[in-house]
């Protein structure tokens, strides 16, 4: 029977089949297209992430466009998920008081492995009880703008 101390300590052979270091995952531009009533609302980020594994994140501004809104300045936000050479699923956390708790989720494909993503994004209803739209839905597309050394 294994003591109690055993149980505990890591097995070397379990954690060399996990990458444990983070490294840099290159340069990302994420677009955005969102369906809304009162227009198209366009969205876009530039990235840098971090990758440990198949998860990444990475902090940016979001800027965004809608009808006569143009050149407004970026929102912070945080971009968030797992990719791998198929597939992508991320969430824009934008970095605003109200809108934080309602995170933008994508769900996407790959059209080059690694390089480039397309898919379908998902926003929820910001005001539920007072709204009740039930969120909007849109496209989205994340390409590796810039690779780094690490990255491949």
């Amino acid at each position: 029977m294994s003591s109690d101390l055993e149980l505990l300590t890591p097995k070397t052979k379990v954690l060399e089949q996990f990458e444990t270091q983070p490294r840099a995952g290159g340069q990302w531009e994420l677009n955005l297209k969102i369906d809304l009533t009162d227009g198209p609302l366009h969205g876009r980020a530039v990235v840098d992430f971090i990758l440990l594994g198949e998860q990444f994140s990475g902090t940016t501004l979001l800027h965004l466009e809608l009808n006569d809104i143009k050149n407004a300045p970026g929102v912070g936000c945080d971009i968030e998920g797992e990719i791998s050479a198929g597939d992508v699923y991320l969430s824009v956390i934008l970095d605003d008081e109200e809108l934080s708790r309602s995170p933008f989720q994508c769900d996407g494909k790959a059209i080059q492995a690694g390089k480039s993503y397309e898919g379908s994004v998902f926003v929820p209803c910001i005001d539920p009880v007072e709204c009740g739209c039930g969120g909007s839905t849109g496209e989205f597309t994340l390409t590796r703008i810039e690779d780094t050394n690490e990255a491949d």
